[in-house]
């Protein structure tokens, strides 16, 4: 991810829900999601290179391995 002038990439730890989920259309991720919330503060509105973490549709990426990990 790209943010403003100074070209900052980050890469990202994923966690696809849908390929666990088995291609579902429309998983429920409430529980996921109240737990990353929890967790790790709440989804950014405007996720950057310096968020902990976000979801986007079913993914959700983590900016450290070991947040990642214990999402796992």
């Amino acid at each position: 991810m790209r943010t403003g002038k100074y070209n900052f990439d980050r890469v990202w730890y994923e966690f696809d829900s849908l390929s666990v989920y088995d291609g579902e259309i429309w998983p429920d991720m409430t529980d996921e999601l109240d737990w990353c919330k929890q967790n790790f503060g709440p989804n950014p509105v405007t996720p950057d290179a310096w968020s902990r973490w976000y979801v986007n549709r079913w993914i959700f990426r983590f900016r450290d391995e070991k947040d990642y990990l214990i999402f796992l």
